[in-house]
């Protein structure tokens, strides 16, 4: 799949006169793929400064600078943040330009950030506030739900909690309840994790499968897996890294059997066999998603096995209830909250800010049309909503801030 940067770099070395017939072949491919591609080539050309800007996005990405070439890259970044925070109207900028330099500028900002840090306080916040205050991020944290009732909340633990004869956390506390070794709970029983919004949490269930659940999911698994079926239901998003087990029931001589994992969602039904994927469901989305890092899954409706497809890695697939469509992604963004970022590789406004929604626990409102601006780059989950959303605004999109009825709001102002 051809990225952003790559395009950045194959049209820079268009105009420079030096691509490879390979090169000259993927740039024609793009421009066909979509006619506002080609709009957006044409008007390269009348905007003065774009060799400039495309160097620069080139030059991010090439892991080979020396530390001179640095001390440049961070001067024109500089100058970029510095003129993108004039008076919108002062700039002269189509919106098909704004698709590159968004994505130009969010690649930049994450050095601009780290040149910043610790200064902030000294400069002037473009950021509108009204009856709020600033948000800090989320953290680990969950609750868990016994099949008694019981609620359990998990502290705050990166490692996360672990399942097995005994409920623990993973550096080896122990649970504040009863020890599970001497109740009367069938394995099949199922236990339900909760992550609220403003958090996630790590789970090792009884088979060693590893389960990172994000912000606003619930993940309902039993206390101990039986020998031949595994089966976990996911309402929200996580990324799983299943183990490998195979059945002790094999004929003798025959090839040990493995022992599939299912994963329920709304509507769906995966199957593999020891992979590493992430499934985002969230109710009130009406689309699943399941990315595939590693391994073979198979994808099918809810009590219509015949509808299914095979993933394969590198590959995601959308499914609305009805029918499914395959594509290739970028994997790294798939995971990235797993890793403590916001990974933004071309989504829109809107999904981009659906993200900040539930990190943060925020109302988004759009006071006029949804922007039309793609972000591209990488921002640390770490930090508070304020400083988020001031790298976001350098796009052009016009953010505010406000508190009303103990909740605090987006409002998306347009472009």
């Amino acid at each position: 799949m051809t990225v952003p940067r790559d395009i950045a770099y194959l049209i820079f070395h268009h105009f420079q006169g030096d691509l490879t017939d390979l090169e000259q072949h993927e740039l024609q491919t793009w421009l066909n793929s979509d006619p506002q591609h080609r709009v957006f080539f044409e008007q390269l050309a009348e905007n003065s400064g774009w060799e400039q800007d495309l160097a620069i996005w080139h030059r991010l990405n090439n892991t080979s600078k020396k530390s001179q070439d640095d001390q440049m890259l961070l001067t024109k970044v500089m100058e970029k943040v510095q003129a993108m925070e004039e008076p919108v109207q002062t700039r002269k900028v189509s919106a098909l330009w704004w698709y590159a330099a968004a994505a130009i500028l969010l690649c930049c900002f994450s050095i601009y950030f780290i040149v910043q840090k610790g200064q902030s306080d000294k400069q002037d916040q473009t950021l509108t506030y009204k009856n709020t205050e600033d948000i800090k991020p989320g953290k680990s944290g969950a609750r868990l739900t016994l099949p008694d009732g019981t609620v359990i909340a998990l502290k705050s633990d990166d490692q996360g909690i672990q399942m097995g004869e005994e409920i623990q956390y993973v550096n080896g506390d122990r649970l504040a309840t009863t020890d599970l070794t001497n109740t009367k709970i069938a394995d099949n029983t199922l236990l339900t994790l909760e992550v609220p919004v403003k958090n996630f949490y790590k789970i090792i269930l009884s088979d060693g499968t590893q389960v990172w659940v994000n912000s606003g999911s619930k993940l309902h698994y039993p206390l101990r897996f039986d020998k031949n079926n595994r089966v976990v239901e996911l309402e929200g998003e996580a990324y799983f890294e299943v183990a490998k087990l195979t059945s002790n029931n094999a004929v003798r001589g025959a090839k040990p059997s493995r022992i599939p994992f299912l994963v329920k969602t709304k509507g769906q039904l995966l199957e593999v066999l020891g992979t590493k994927f992430n499934v985002t469901a969230y109710p009130n989305i009406k689309t699943t998603k399941t990315t595939l890092l590693e391994g073979k899954v198979v994808v099918s409706a809810a009590g219509y096995p015949s509808k299914s497809v095979l993933l394969t890695p590198g590959k995601q697939s959308s499914f609305d209830g009805n029918a499914f469509q395959i594509k290739e992604v970028d994997v790294d963004q798939a995971i990235a909250w797993k890793d403590g970022l916001f990974y933004f590789d071309g989504e829109d406004a809107k999904e981009a800010f659906e993200q900040l929604g539930k990190w943060y626990d925020i109302d988004i409102q759009y006071i006029a049309k949804e922007p039309r601006v793609a972000f591209f780059g990488t921002i640390e989950r770490n930090k508070s909503l304020k400083t988020v959303v001031e790298i976001l605004q350098k796009s052009g999109v016009k953010l505010r801030l406000e508190g009303k009825a103990d909740r605090t709001r987006l409002m998306i102002e347009g472009e």
